[in-house]
């Protein structure tokens, strides 16, 4: 059995990523969705099926606060996905871990005090990776941080440290899949001694 680890960014519009047992980020998808707008729990519990087979697996999945950005409905979505999750986790007798936004987000800079110091790093390292695919995307240094802001620090970062999945986070509208990579990531190197 190998580890495989699952990263979940729970929202409608997050997403979910797969790091294989080397370490290497092998997929993202975004949650699945019904045209309703609402969670599909078969086709994540397909997913899931599919992700477990001669596999050991560890998700980390993301749980905080809601802050003053989210209304009622964005709350009651994001706590039915997460009990979507452990509800599955648990028939499928895997671990799942819940990773506080302040642990996963501190560990890249990523917290509200942290961010206007590491956009300035971010952005620079950025331009040099991928150069003619980064020029592309549209690179603002962050004044101030705000709910928005705080997602497109964590896409860019996503980016810098994946330059090659830049395809599937080149729109600012990905930045939940750019958390499920984070996090994700987060969970790797949290338990892996070999990366730190």
């Amino acid at each position: 059995m190998q580890l495989v680890t699952i990263g979940v960014d729970p929202d409608l519009h997050g997403a979910i990523s797969i790091f294989d047992h080397h370490r290497a980020l092998v997929s993202v998808v975004d949650t699945p969705i019904t045209e309703e707008g609402k969670i599909e729990p078969a086709d994540i519990s397909s997913l899931l099926r599919d992700w477990i087979r001669n596999n050991q697996v560890k998700i980390f999945l993301e749980h905080g606060n809601p802050g003053r950005h989210n209304g009622a409905k964005s709350i009651a979505v994001t706590n039915e996905i997460y009990g979507v999750w452990r509800g599955l986790a648990t028939a499928y007798g895997i671990e799942l871990v819940s990773v506080l936004p302040y642990a996963w987000k501190g560990r890249f800079g990523l917290n509200t005090d942290q961010i206007n110091v590491q956009q300035d790093k971010i952005t620079t390292r950025l331009k040099k990776t991928k150069r003619e695919q980064v020029n592309d995307i549209h690179m603002q240094v962050l004044v101030g941080t705000t709910y928005q802001q705080s997602k497109e620090a964590a896409r860019l970062k996503a980016i810098e440290l994946f330059p090659n999945w830049l395809k599937q986070l080149e729109h600012k509208g990905n930045h939940g899949r750019a958390e499920a990579i984070l996090i994700g990531w987060y969970g790797v190197r949290k338990y892996d001694k070999r990366i730190g």
